[in-house]
């Protein structure tokens, strides 16, 4: 698993180009003006490009969420997020809007580099090892794979929009049990935990698999992804679902392929993770 440390020129297609990370931040010229912040990661410093500018994405009007009460993960009961998928380069684009409310997801990683705009309110971004606050105007960058988890600040809440730029093919991410290791008793988890067909995550039987304790793998495993053993295997099941559903694939079949119990199951947790349904998902998609 690498957390990279060397992100291309900035991801959006701008020809951004990053310094070198022993110096201090550099504005850069172009579409939009980007600022290079460095949030150190489990494996050096990881790049996150932090922007204001003017660049939106087109979509339908969504009504104001509420900011009631949440669980400890996942968006606010009666708040949902808004999925368009358009053709972008070539290629499909997704993009997800919510509306101004209490947001607050569950540790997640992406398959592709998310460029996060705050268009109202205040919200902090969580990584493995530190936490930044975004204000309205504000644009992050967050790479592919890595762990991280956006939070509100106050009961006002916040409203955004996510784009996600794939990775070229046969790019691994951070979440990818097949990146380069970082740490090979984490790699040797995740690989684990990629193949197992159901969501029993059983660390002790994947601990003796690895000839460590239950308690090592759990403390490294965590010290490596910023998230537990569990919360990966759930996104790990996700990240499957997802593809499934790409392809058109019935959500009752994509969650029991993907090791949930059931549709219902599959459900609780992607609403947990991506604040819409998994329905919403895959009628964006068919819908493009």
């Amino acid at each position: 698993m690498v957390l990279t440390d060397d992100l291309p020129a900035d991801p959006r297609g701008h020809g951004h180009q990053a310094e070198d990370r022993k110096g201090p931040p550099t504005e850069c010229r172009g579409a939009m003006n980007v600022r290079v912040t460095w949030f150190e990661q489990a494996f050096g410093h990881a790049k996150i490009w932090s922007a204001t500018g003017s660049r939106t994405a087109s979509s339908r009007a969504m009504p104001v969420g509420s900011t009631g009460d949440q669980s400890l993960y996942g968006s606010s009961r009666t708040s949902r997020t808004f999925l368009t998928v358009h053709q972008a380069g070539g290629r499909p684009l997704e993009v997800i809007q919510g509306a101004q409310s209490s947001w607050r997801f569950r540790p997640h990683f992406h398959a592709g580099d998310e460029i996060v705009r705050l268009l109202a309110g205040r919200a902090r971004l969580r990584l493995r090892t530190t936490c930044r606050e975004i204000a309205e105007g504000e644009t992050v960058v967050v790479p592919a794979g890595m762990v991280h988890r956006f939070e509100p600040l106050d009961d006002k809440g916040w409203a955004f929009t996510s784009e996600f730029v794939p990775r070229p093919a046969n790019t691994p991410s951070a979440g990818s049990p097949d990146a380069p290791a970082g740490d090979e008793l984490a790699k040797r988890a995740m690989m684990r935990l990629a193949h197992r067909r159901t969501l029993q995550t059983d660390v002790d039987s994947i601990a003796r698999d690895c000839a460590v304790s239950a308690g090592h793998l759990a403390r490294a495993f965590r010290r490596v992804t910023g998230t537990s053993l569990h919360n990966f295997h759930v996104l790990l099941a996700l990240h499957k679902a997802k593809a499934q559903l790409k392809e058109g694939a019935l959500l009752v079949d994509a969650a029991v392929d993907s090791g949930f119990y059931d549709q219902a199951h599959l459900t609780r947790e992607f609403v947990r993770t991506f604040g819409m349904t998994p329905g919403t998902f895959r009628s964006a998609w068919m819908d493009r």
